[in-house]
């Protein structure tokens, strides 16, 4: 087969690995993301400076395969409370309107910080922005906006928005509600959404799989 060097090029930076039975399979070990052939599934793994995941995208392979098996995991860099409480703070400067912004790792030193995004569109109901260029040292690890005073939740226009990208999303939304800001988050790869579930330990969230909640955890 004489291979185009556009598909060896994709094929290289996204490759599909067949799982050993008797072997352990090696985690990545650099930023990228690949597929896993497994005895229960097609799995997709994801590397990223704040981030390691693996997550099944077909559970089932109709036949038998000489694969061994993946399990679903999940490796998140806690994210400081302060950051989050920063963002429902301006939110509240400027309710009823929405808002966005974003947390971003500093990969040489680990440490992150909030970005509030300048709008260029907004209203109780929407919220369109500028996106500033990273810069190299700089990953984005959550994407955050608010829905105002309405309910946080996912909407079809986020599903558009998000379905291309590798990151952690979140809105929050009507704080009138016993005072609180509601809050959701997932995780975004590639078109498939995770939600997340989050613990609060040492003023800091902590993301694992789990069912969306709408609530803020005390922090």
């Amino acid at each position: 087969m004489n291979l185009s060097p556009i598909d060896a090029q994709l094929q290289g930076q996204f490759p599909t690995v067949m799982v050993p039975i008797y072997s352990t399979l090696d985690g990545l070990d650099r930023n990228g993301h690949r597929f896993l052939m497994a005895k229960n599934g097609l799995w997709m793994e994801v590397k990223r400076s704040y981030l390691h995941a693996v997550i099944p995208v077909i559970n089932q392979i109709p036949c038998v395969v000489p694969y061994g098996q993946v399990e679903k995991s999940l490796s998140i860099l806690p994210i400081a409370s302060q950051l989050i409480r920063e963002f429902k703070n301006y939110a509240a400067t400027v309710l009823p309107f929405e808002c966005a912004g974003r947390i971003l790792l500093h990969k040489p030193t680990g440490t992150m910080r909030l970005e509030i995004l300048k709008a260029t569109s907004v209203s109780p109901s929407h919220v369109e922005y500028q996106i500033p260029t990273l810069s190299v040292d700089e990953e984005m690890v959550l994407d955050i906006h608010s829905h105002g005073n309405f309910n946080a939740f996912f909407s079809s226009r986020d599903d558009e928005d998000d379905r291309s990208e590798v990151k952690i999303a979140g809105v929050i939304g009507n704080p009138a509600r016993n005072e609180r800001w509601e809050a959701c988050f997932r995780l975004c790869l590639n078109g498939l959404f995770f939600p997340l579930k989050v613990n609060v330990e040492n003023d800091h969230y902590l993301f694992s799989f789990g069912e969306v909640v709408n609530e803020t955890p005390h922090s």
